[in-house]
């Protein structure tokens, strides 16, 4: 249950030598266990998979609920979504590609992307 004036805190857990890592695959238990003082994201860089970094990372962050003034932003802008025409020769070779379905956004080519933004406005839109 959520209360209006309720703040959560992350604490990242002390590593403790007991770790269960017979969850993980073999290759990511290997790094886990070779590299016990590391960081999950220092892991992450030595080839720990996503699936174990994210399951390294549950077991090492703790979530703590406090019941005090809610944090408000400094200041809001408002920000214009206007389209703006750019001129093909301004346009860069490669631009993002948002798909609206999936929420993906991929790096494509520009005219590849435009023809796909195009065809399917529903599905695709360019992102700069």
């Amino acid at each position: 249950m959520l209360f209006k004036n309720t703040l959560y805190i992350c604490v990242t857990k002390p590593k403790t030598l007991t770790m269960n890592i017979t969850k993980y695959s073999p290759k990511d238990a290997r790094i886990i266990r070779d590299n016990e003082d590391k960081t999950p994201d220092e892991l992450l860089a030595l080839g720990l998979s996503q699936r174990g970094y994210r399951r390294l990372l549950e077991h090492t962050i703790e979530v703590e609920e406090t019941r005090s003034a809610v944090l408000q932003p400094v200041s809001v802008e408002a920000v214009s979504l206007t389209h703006v025409r750019i001129s093909p020769a301004d346009m860069p070779a490669r631009i993002n590609l948002h798909n609206k379905k999936t929420g993906r956004v991929v790096m494509m080519g520009y005219k590849a992307a435009t023809m796909l933004a195009e065809k399917y406005p529903n599905e695709f839109e360019l992102v700069a």
